[in-house]
């Protein structure tokens, strides 16, 4: 086990069950797994606190340069991303420079975009809603860190698309989710479909990948 919070209450990581299990002193209080739920919750709770909004009016205000804007926009969306990550991957303390080059490979591609978005804002080419809309979708998009973190912490090898990567139609929109189970011979991955409507990718790929196996080495 690994703890990821300090204090009287400890929540801990169970490698072997790959789940968070938070404790009072010595007792189990309740066990949490990382699932669709968990990974979407965290982003509502992000949505809800309104930084990206706020970020935005002093830019359309004048308060900020976009030079500015763009440095709060990637120190949020990279604790996002991080965040995300670490509760799939089962906490810091088993991150490796695998799992730390993943996820600046990630932040990488998602700044490059981000410079774009910039560019078409100086160009006034974005209206205020548009502006809205296209952040969150950068924010959404971290729910591909959290499903690369969930199948690292399996040990498998990487998956051909994670959900919000941008590989489907629906984009960072993306419901989905890798349903992993693991024998002692092979991980077996299945793609599947989230509680929303699905674009016809997606629905490919649920059907192509159930399962995707991979044999242990």
């Amino acid at each position: 086990m690994s703890s990821i919070k300090g204090g009287p209450i400890r929540w801990l990581w169970d490698q072997g069950k790959r789940i968070f299990e938070r404790l009072r002193g010595d007792d189990v209080t309740t066990t949490v797994k990382p699932d669709p739920e968990i990974r979407d919750t965290f982003l509502e709770k992000e949505r809800r606190a309104g930084h990206s909004e706020a970020s935005n009016r002093e830019l359309l205000n004048g308060q900020i340069t976009v030079q500015r804007w763009v440095l709060d926009f990637r120190t949020r969306l990279k604790d996002v991303y991080r965040n995300e990550y670490l509760l799939g991957r089962g906490g810091r303390q088993n991150m490796t420079a695998s799992d730390w080059g993943k996820l600046g490979a990630m932040l990488k591609k998602q700044y490059q975009y981000l410079n774009g978005f910039a560019r078409d804002i100086q160009a006034g080419k974005v209206s205020e809603g548009q502006m809205a809309r296209r952040a969150q979708m950068y924010f959404d998009s971290s729910r591909q860190a959290f499903e690369r973190g969930k199948s690292s912490a399996t040990g498998m090898p990487d998956l051909p698309a994670y959900p919000g990567d941008g590989q489907t139609q629906c984009l960072s929109n993306c419901q989905c989710t890798w349903d992993i189970e693991e024998t002692n011979t092979e991980w077996r991955a299945t793609w599947s479909l989230g509680a929303a409507e699905h674009c016809p990718d997606c629905v490919a790929n649920a059907a192509r990948w159930n399962p995707l196996v991979y044999q242990r080495t």
